[in-house]
């Protein structure tokens, strides 16, 4: 176990939306600096995806622990899989994109696993996932991707390049990348910090804050949280080198 960042950081209140701005913002600024590899959403082909079209796809899938057991409760996030940003509910596109647009994109597509360890996408269109599953071991009931749920991760494992197509639902298998354990813990005085967690470094030195967290650092994202005080324990971590990426207001 590891204690790191201690950072007094200035105190601020604000709301879960945003947090979503933030994400925003670091996401677009992110791609703005990537534009040399290639990951500029302007170069990318206009969508043209109604928000109301009635998608007919499904995908489902498992959650197992270390020994094969089913794991229930976990929260199964659909991810974009060139980008790994989380999309949203209606249309299924990032949410960054749609919260660009105007829509303040606050119902991101998630399941929940059952008893048996599993979990279904229903009526979502053909395409590319990637699946990203942790849970929060003191949290009574998932409040939101971007709420307060706790400050307890457990990192269920990650799939990538899910295809789903008509008439071929996959299932997927989730397991866990390892049994790391690290404390995350700042000197903060409030519920802001936005956490994310990787395998892949982010592109920008550290003193260029959130400009950095596009590309391989978001494409490879295991996790992460809305941290409780500055406080997060991550449970499940893989072997190796793992890079934390935090961002509050005033900071």
């Amino acid at each position: 176990m590891v204690k790191i960042f201690k950072n007094k950081i200035i105190k601020t209140s604000i709301s879960s939306i945003s947090i979503v701005l933030l994400f925003v913002c670091i996401w677009v600024a992110g791609s703005y600096a990537g534009q040399k590899e290639g990951l500029n959403p302007a170069e990318e082909k206009k969508d043209t995806t109604p928000v109301e079209k009635s998608f007919t796809e499904i995908l489902t899938g498992k959650v197992l622990d270390a020994q094969g057991k089913p794991v229930a409760g976990v929260v199964v996030i659909l991810c974009d899989q060139k980008s790994s940003v989380p999309v949203y509910k209606k249309t299924y596109r990032p949410f960054t994109d749609e919260f660009l647009k105007g829509n303040q994109a606050m119902d991101i597509a998630c399941a929940i696993s059952g008893e048996k360890g599993e979990f279904t996408f229903e009526k979502i269109p053909a395409g590319e996932y990637r699946l990203v599953a942790q849970s929060w071991k003191d949290a009574d009931k998932f409040k939101g991707l971007f709420e307060k749920n706790g400050k307890e991760i457990v990192l269920h494992g990650v799939a990538e390049h899910v295809k789903v197509s008509a008439g071929s639902p996959p299932n997927v298998v989730l397991r866990p990348l390892g049994t790391g354990i690290l404390l995350i813990d700042q000197d903060v005085p409030n519920d802001e910090v936005l956490l994310v967690i990787s395998t892949s470094p982010t592109r920008a030195d550290p003193i260029l804050g959130f400009a950095g967290w596009g590309g391989a650092f978001m494409q490879n994202m295991i996790g992460g949280n809305r941290m409780l005080k500055g406080e997060t324990i991550i449970y499940g971590l893989p072997k190796g080198k793992i890079y934390l990426a935090m961002f509050a207001a005033d900071s």
